[in-house]
């Protein structure tokens, strides 16, 4: 497998555990109290743009050429780093 299916095969499942994982907290914004599950589903819709975000970039890896897939890859990692930090965040929140 090159290095490019492996790269996109890792984002792939990286993807599939990020939406299990804000599935599981939007369980817990339908218990909280209105005001704080308004605020919750408006984070969670966020971080659900953001996975959107991050599946298109991976999409555009799949069909990149040999000299677009290094810039293509770099901007998957960025977008990816700041996909996982807002989950984090967002996560900390709502189990809080």
């Amino acid at each position: 497998m090159s290095s490019k299916d492996q790269f996109i095969e890792d984002m792939e499942k990286k993807l599939d555990e990020m939406r299990h994982k804000v599935d599981a907290v939007q369980n817990d914004v339908e218990k909280a109290e209105l005001v704080e599950r308004i605020n919750y589903n408006r984070m969670t819709s966020e971080l659900y743009g953001k996975i959107k975000d991050a599946q298109m970039k991976t999409d555009e890896l799949k069909m990149a050429s040999e000299e677009n897939w290094s810039k293509l890859k770099s901007k998957a990692e960025k977008t990816w780093a700041e996909l996982e930090e807002s989950a984090r965040d967002v996560i900390e929140k709502i189990k809080e």
